[in-house]
């Protein structure tokens, strides 16, 4: 028995397995068997890996759009300053360039959306696992969150809130 696992994108995270009889293995009574453990390994590995996203590597002038794992709705600047949440739109107020400051990722990030004011000066982002990150204000401490209806502020940062955990995604203009 011949086992595979395939990962499709990491955006689809779709994960098929795939297990083959060979004619010279099967011939073999005690094989047989053993091709059973394999299979059921291999389906197992298969539900493990599923829905692990591999992180978005964040480079220095990035254009990003970043969506909230709660829901499916990205950050968004609005008129006021004080972000949202909303449906992806593509619309230039949902893209968001990532700046390390003096250069260096390290000394923290400004997030600003290519049609606005930055939301922080200073933003220090983790990451979270599955592809997901966590932003702190290096300023006041807090984390980005989700927050109210589609208000989007700064809430003490708990370790597992689906509400402070963002997927970054590359986008274009």
């Amino acid at each position: 028995m011949r086992c595979e696992a395939t990962m499709g994108t990491p955006l689809v995270s779709f994960f098929a397995v795939w297990c083959r009889l060979n004619s010279q293995v099967s011939s073999f009574p005690t094989m047989t068997r053993f091709s059973g453990i394999v299979l059921l390994f291999c389906i197992a590995a298969s539900h493990s890996a599923m829905g692990m996203l591999q992180p978005t590597k964040i480079e220095n002038n990035g254009l990003y759009r970043l969506e909230i794992q709660s829901e499916d709705k990205f950050l968004t600047a609005s008129e006021a300053g004080v972000p949202v949440r909303s449906r992806w739109g593509n619309r230039p107020d949902q893209k968001w360039t990532f700046t390390a400051v003096s250069g260096d990722s390290e000394k923290g990030w400004m997030l600003t959306p290519i049609n606005g004011k930055p939301i922080s000066t200073l933003w220090k982002i983790s990451y979270v696992g599955h592809g997901k990150y966590r932003f702190l204000n290096e300023i006041t401490g807090m984390c980005l969150a989700g927050s109210g209806s589609n208000a989007v502020g700064e809430r003490n940062c708990e370790k597992d809130s689906p509400y402070q955990r963002w997927l970054v995604l590359p986008t274009r203009e």
